[in-house]
């Protein structure tokens, strides 16, 4: 009897699922339950660690967590392009956003988060979004959409947003020109 309760259980609790498709779901919720969403947010950060959201983390780890919380609809931002953004769950001061080109390349992502870094003193008061290109020498990708998200999330919560920028490497980089 329990075998069966414990086979109809399992039944009732949905798989991780994968697609090869990340632009058409139509939230960050959905999209941060594919299996391959997440693997793909693995693969473009690698073993990269820093300290966003929480000391000496990896930076894949990090991104999920700040898409994580309410879900917020998938933005079209370019012919092509998608972009993912939600905030951490339970901290929506911190956030993050994804641009996708589809079907399902990532090429940038940005983490809204507060410096934590100093030992002698608390974390920063003002947001920085550090924005990270897959291709960094080619034509920046999404870039203009990221840094439009971060000033309005600035905005939203009355701040003003510091940029910085990196390969997904998290080597620092210049920006190129927009022109």
């Amino acid at each position: 009897m329990s075998t069966r309760i414990l086979a109809l259980f399992a039944l009732l609790i949905p798989a991780a699922a994968s697609s090869n498709d990340f632009c058409k779901y139509p939230d960050t919720s959905r999209l941060s339950g594919d299996v391959g969403f997440s693997n793909a947010v693995r693969e473009f950060f690698g073993n990269q660690k820093a300290t966003f959201y929480s000391r000496n983390l990896d930076i894949a780890t990090q991104a999920l967590e700040g898409l994580g919380g309410p879900p917020r609809d998938l933005e079209t931002v370019e012919p092509g392009l998608v972009m993912a953004a939600a905030c951490r769950a339970h901290s929506c001061d911190e956030k993050s956003a994804t641009i996708i080109a589809c079907p399902s390349t990532i090429v940038a992502t940005a983490i809204m988060h507060f410096n934590c870094g100093h030992p002698e003193k608390s974390c920063d008061t003002t947001p920085t979004v550090t924005i990270f290109f897959s291709n960094p020498n080619k034509r920046q990708r999404g870039r203009a959409a990221l840094e439009d998200w971060g000033r309005r999330m600035g905005k939203e919560s009355g701040k003003t947003v510091t940029f910085l920028y990196r390969t997904q490497s998290n080597s620092p980089i210049e920006p190129l020109s927009l022109k």
